[in-house]
C-alpha cells in the first residue's frame, strides 16, 4: 500500500514536471511579457527629443515634405534605413516624436527573439536561452536607446538577425537563409556603415570552409554577397550624387 502511494506521488510529480517544462513557446511568451511590462512601467512615449535625435527627426520631416532623402552634416552615420522606417510610420499615422520612439522600440522584442533563436540554434537549452536573453535585455543600454530615435538599437537588432540567418544558413548549407542574412546585413549597413563588417565576416567564413559547402559553394557565395554588393554600390552612387556626406565621413 505504501509502495503504491509512493508510485502514485512520484507519477504526479513527473506529470507536474512535464507540465511545467519550459519549452520555446513559454520562453518566448515570458520574454514578450517582460518587455511589455517594462515598457508600460517606464511610459516612455513622450514628446521629448534631444541630441542626435533632432537631426534624425528633421530628416524624416524633410523626406515627408519633399520626398528627398537628406541628412544634416552633424549626423554621424547615413541612417537611410532608419529614416525610411520612421517615415513609413509617420506617413501612416502622422508625424510625432512619440511615434518615432515607438518605431525604434519595436526593435527591442525583435532583438530579444532573434537572440533567443540564435541561442537555440547553438544548441543551448530553452531554459538557458531564456536566461541569456533576459540578461541581454536587462542591460540598461538597450532600454535607454529604445526610447529615442537613435540607430543603436535598430542596428544591433539587424546585426543580430543577420548573424542568426548567416549562421543557420551556412551551417545547414541553406541558400535561402544565407540570402535572408544578406538582406539583414544590407539593412544594417544602411543604418550604420560599419555593418559592412558583417558581410566581410560571412565571406571569410565561406572562404575558410570552402570545401564544406561542396556543390552549393557558388550558390552560397552568391546568396551571401549579391544583395550587399548592390547595396554598397547604390549607396556609394547616391552619396556621390547627392553630396550627403556627414561630418564623420
Amino acid at each position: 500500500m505504501q509502495y503504491s502511494m509512493f508510485v502514485i506521488l512520484e507519477g504526479n510529480n513527473l506529470t507536474n514536471t512535464n507540465r511545467w517544462k519550459l519549452d520555446d513557446k513559454k520562453s518566448i511568451a515570458i520574454i514578450i511579457i517582460i518587455i511589455l511590462l517594462v515598457f508600460l512601467i517606464m511610459l516612455p512615449l513622450k514628446p521629448v527629443i534631444a541630441g542626435d535625435d533632432i537631426s534624425y527627426a528633421l530628416s524624416v520631416i524633410h523626406l515627408l515634405n519633399t520626398g528627398e532623402l537628406f541628412f544634416y552634416t552633424n549626423t554621424s552615420p547615413s541612417l537611410i534605413f532608419q529614416i525610411l522606417w520612421g517615415s513609413i510610420f509617420a506617413k501612416i499615422f502622422g508625424f510625432s516624436v512619440p511615434l518615432l520612439h515607438f518605431s525604434v522600440f519595436l526593435f527591442l522584442p525583435f532583438l530579444a527573439l532573434i537572440f533567443y533563436s540564435l541561442c537555440r540554434e547553438l544548441k543551448i537549452s530553452s531554459h538557458n536561452s531564456l536566461i541569456l536573453t533576459l540578461f541581454l535585455i536587462s542591460i540598461p543600454w538597450y532600454f535607454r536607446y529604445s526610447f529615442g530615435f537613435r540607430t543603436d538599437l535598430p542596428y544591433t537588432a539587424l546585426q543580430m538577425a543577420s548573424i542568426y540567418f548567416y549562421f543557420k544558413g551556412l551551417k545547414s548549407k541553406n541558400v535561402r537563409d544565407v540570402f535572408v542574412g544578406s538582406i539583414f546585413a544590407s539593412l544594417a549597413f544602411l543604418t550604420r556603415q560599419i555593418g559592412i563588417i558583417i558581410v566581410l565576416s560571412s565571406f571569410l567564413a565561406i572562404f575558410l570552409n570552402w570545401k564544406f559547402f561542396g556543390q552549393f559553394k557558388l550558390k552560397i557565395l552568391l546568396a551571401s554577397l549579391f544583395v550587399p554588393f548592390l547595396t554598397v554600390g547604390f549607396y556609394s552612387l547616391w552619396l556621390s550624387i547627392t553630396n550627403n556626406i556627414t561630418i564623420t565621413q
